[in-house]
């Protein structure tokens, strides 16, 4: 998962709404968005080489992601998979705060990375290079590969238009803002450790190079009945496929 908006406690009608998009290399296999065999009551991708995911909810409404943390100045891998860590929350019982702390204490063992939870009462955030547990304060927030809330174009724009449409449009109507390509000028472009060509390329919500690029993009919410409605949009090779839509 590359770019993840949230607007968190902001709406009585609803009380979370988030849009994502997951970017990978296309030749890295995953699952789209389906119900868990490990419980039914899940619904999230899954990445089919470590077999961990990027995003997932729960019906009891607790919900995870991960972002990876692009500074090439920094070792990308872990000995550990990023994506068992929402395995590890969504099918748990802990807590935000005290899972976060137990993450904490492995973070090292992980490659640069986000991780966002919230356990149906309170969001939390964790970066294991600044190695800082916040929690989520009500408002829209957005994660891409910096940190929670850094204002890089990208993000800054999904916000925008998150915040334009999220109270009144539907979940899958939301989808459409994962397709956006608008890219900054350069002058605005972070500097992470790669050649400005690829910056270039990364900069907008919606990704497309020859060989990696944005795989999905999901979007859900929880209304105030606690009804969770969730919509994924998949593409391959840059070019829209299925759309999973579920209600539960």
């Amino acid at each position: 998962m590359c770019i993840i908006t949230l607007v968190y406690k902001v709406s009585a009608n609803k009380p979370l709404v988030v849009v994502a998009n997951r970017d990978e290399f296309y030749e890295r296999p995953a699952m789209p968005a389906y119900f868990w065999q490990e419980d039914k009551q899940v619904i999230g991708g899954k990445d089919l080489e470590k077999m961990g995911s990027w995003l997932a909810i729960h019906k009891n409404h607790r919900f995870a992601a991960v972002t990876n943390y692009r500074d090439f100045t920094l070792n990308q891998l872990g000995e550990k998979s990023r994506g068992f860590i929402v395995n590890d929350f969504i099918l748990g019982n802990q807590d935000s705060q005290s899972f976060l702390e137990k993450i904490k204490q492995e973070g090292s063992s992980y490659g640069p990375m986000n991780v966002i939870v919230y356990d149906g009462s309170t969001m939390a955030h964790y970066n294991n290079v600044t190695d800082s547990i916040q929690e989520m304060q009500p408002g829209i927030h957005c994660v891409t590969n910096a940190t929670l809330n850094t204002p890089w174009p990208k993000a800054e724009r999904m916000k925008q238009l998150v915040a334009a449409r999220y109270e009144e449009e539907s979940v899958v109507d939301l989808l459409e803002i994962g397709k956006d390509i608008e890219k900054p000028t350069d002058a605005r472009l972070p500097s992470t450790g790669i050649p400005i060509e690829m910056e270039r390329e990364l900069s907008s919500i919606f990704v497309k190079r020859e060989d990696y690029g944005t795989r999905c993009t999901t979007a859900l919410q929880i209304d105030r009945n606690g009804q969770i409605d969730f919509a994924e949009q998949s593409y391959e090779k840059g070019m829209p496929s299925e759309i999973v839509h579920e209600k539960f």
